[in-house]
């Protein structure tokens, strides 16, 4: 895209030695812009584990998890359990 902002200045530079020219044809490879957006979301995908929770931090989480829904807490339970690994 920028290429063709850039078009006409582009064409004047060339023209200064080759005064023959009379325009200048840009093409892009699309599949260039597919490889860099690929290679950008393998990049993005590190996953990054969490180091080991202090056990007190263990013991908020199942108490949280008395007064919650369920879903909410087998969430905590889950997480409480990571603490013990």
């Amino acid at each position: 895209m920028r290429l063709q902002f850039m078009r006409s200045e582009l064409l004047s530079l060339l023209r200064q030695q080759l005064p023959a020219l009379l325009t200048i044809k840009i093409k892009v490879n699309p599949r260039l812009s597919q490889l860099q957006d690929k290679q950008k979301k393998k990049k993005n995908r590190v996953i990054k584990r969490a180091s080991k929770m202090p056990n007190d931090v263990a013991q908020s989480f199942l108490a949280l998890a008395e007064d919650a829904d369920p879903a909410l807490k087998a969430a905590l339970h889950s997480l409480a359990e990571f603490s013990k690994k």
